[in-house]
């Protein structure tokens, strides 16, 4: 009878670095299909065995196929370009600054970067130390200070120039970083700005 083995594409992500953006050629030296064969033998012959050790014997022949395969016959996808993690980062940056009035979307400032969000999701955490999340709410909570100290709109219209949901949503992550409300917070601050007539 016939075997279908299906690898898990989370699983690949974790063991291969950028896996997103890479392929694979067809094209394989004999003694490598060989070996590669006879490895895929052993991970089926363990798979139906009753050894107690057959997951592990499983595992060690799967990732011992995976290793002559990537570093083979791995290749980057064409048109894709991976750019320097510095200027990608600084690049989605100023993307989610002149977006902040919109609400954030992470699959979106991915594709506007021209990369897969996961590679932009790890590489953004690696160097700015926030998610892509975080840092948006950040940026966001920024902007709603400035419009509070602003005195141009209510709470409900900040809420939506700087991309809250609603009016909750900016209450809720205003708390967590100033740990009163944005009214409590504008009363707190404004004297510091207000004009001297003196």
């Amino acid at each position: 009878h016939g075997y279908a083995i299906q690898i898990s594409y989370p699983y690949l992500c974790y063991l291969i670095e950028n896996f997103e953006e890479i392929t694979f050629t067809h094209e394989y030296l004999e003694e490598d299909r060989k070996k590669m064969t006879e490895l895929l033998c052993q991970l089926i012959k363990a798979y139906d065995s009753n050894l107690a050790n057959r997951r592990l014997i499983v595992m060690t022949a799967l990732n011992r196929f995976l290793s002559i395969l990537c570093n083979r016959y791995m290749i980057q996808k064409e048109n894709t370009i991976i750019p320097n993690a510095i200027d990608l980062i600084t690049n989605t940056m100023h993307y989610m600054s002149i977006h902040v009035f919109e609400v954030f979307n992470a699959k979106k400032t991915a594709e506007a970067m021209n990369v897969s969000y996961g590679y932009l999701s790890r590489k953004f955490k690696e160097v700015s130390g926030f998610s892509l999340g975080e840092y948006a709410t950040r940026i966001r909570i920024q902007k709603a200070e400035a419009e509070l100290l602003g005195n141009r709109h209510t709470i409900s219209e900040i809420s939506d120039i700087c991309g809250f949901a609603n009016v909750k949503s900016l209450e809720r992550e205003f708390k967590k970083k100033h740990h009163c409300s944005p009214t409590k917070w504008k009363q707190e601050h404004s004297s510091y700005f207000m004009p001297n007539n003196g």
